[in-house]
């Protein structure tokens, strides 16, 4: 399933179990409104593992969804905690998330996509014609696959060299603060990672999780190396049985406004409400930095292409000034 499609229906569970539906109730009521191929067969699963007799979170777990572990601890929670419509509103959320992040993110390289190909094409046409060199349609489009084809083995290796490096940005503090120097992607994957900690952290302590286990399943969640290894230090402190704000302010990858508020909310007790408003907070910024890059990065290509016609243009009247001085010279 999609984060979009576990979105969806995390949120209209939320709404139907707050309304007094029972889980196989709410289940029976999505089928019947009607649902996507993917979400009626999660539902057509859930409703036959409940009818054996097994818990809701293990009727999720062994549905078809491929629940995350920061899933599965959540939804337990909430079941054990009675508080099933709060564990699916924070999963709602969550996922809401990731799939506005990655629309903004793909939407991001549509553009930048077209003026790619096209900078290609001009790079072959109709510069070979202003220069007197005579192609034909079909050396043109040869000449014009071959660059083509040298350019996506160029972009291939250099996708496949940066997600080697998001994948090892989780486990590598190293590694994940120097992505971050990356203009604009940098700030935006921050922002995402720091939305992602509080929505599950916050999720957490609103389903009844243990300190312990609400710090580790954040720390997963945020696909961060510097929050995981913040997140390590979270945990010895919970095991010496210390407050965990100062562990907050002494890690820079934590705004200071949050880690200040943080401190205050885990002296007066209001760390739900106090976290419930950071991940508004951090959503909006991961949001806002996500559109700010799908807004930028395609002027940025643009005047990269730009540029490069400009250089061919400039080439072109230089090499014809150039031919007009050699002549003048020879008489």
């Amino acid at each position: 399933m999609s984060s979009q499609q576990k979105s969806l229906l995390y949120q209209e569970f939320a709404k139907l179990i707050e309304a007094g539906f029972g889980i196989n109730d709410a289940a029976e009521a999505l089928l019947e409104a009607g649902q996507e191929n993917a979400v009626q067969e999660v539902l057509v699963e859930l409703k036959a593992s409940l009818k054996k007799g097994r818990s809701i979170t293990e009727a999720f777990a062994e549905g078809p969804m491929e629940l995350l572990e920061m899933e599965e601890s959540i939804i337990g929670a909430g079941e054990k905690g009675g508080r099933l419509p709060v564990a699916f509103q924070q999963l709602a959320d969550y996922f809401d998330l990731l799939a506005n992040s990655r629309k903004e993110m793909t939407r991001a390289f549509i553009y930048p996509g077209i003026l790619f190909h096209l900078a290609i094409l001009l790079s072959v046409i109709p510069f070979s014609l202003m220069e007197g060199i005579s192609k034909d349609g079909g050396e043109i489009m040869r000449d014009f696959l071959i660059r083509l084809g040298i350019a996506y083995v160029i972009g291939f290796l250099i996708v496949l060299g940066v997600r080697k490096l998001l994948k090892m940005a989780p486990q590598n503090a190293a590694i994940d603060r120097a992505l971050g120097f990356i203009p604009l992607v940098g700030k935006a994957r921050k922002n995402l990672s720091l939305a992602r900690f509080v929505k599950v952290y916050h999720g957490g302590i609103a389903s009844g999780l243990s300190m312990h286990e609400t710090v580790k399943m954040a720390s997963i969640a945020a696909h961060s190396g510097r929050i995981s290894e913040a997140g390590e230090a979270l945990s010895k402190t919970l095991e010496e049985g210390n407050l965990l704000g100062p562990v907050f302010q002494s890690h820079k990858v934590f705004p200071k406004a949050f880690s200040r508020s943080y401190v205050t909310a885990e002296k007066s007790g209001s760390l739900d409400t106090d976290l419930a408003r950071w991940g508004k907070v951090f959503a909006t910024d991961a949001k806002s930095s996500a559109a700010l890059v799908s807004l930028l990065l395609p002027k940025a290509f643009y005047l990269l292409v730009a540029g490069y016609i400009a250089w061919k243009i400039i080439s072109i009247f230089k090499g014809y000034y150039d031919g007009f001085d050699e002549m003048f010279e020879e008489y």
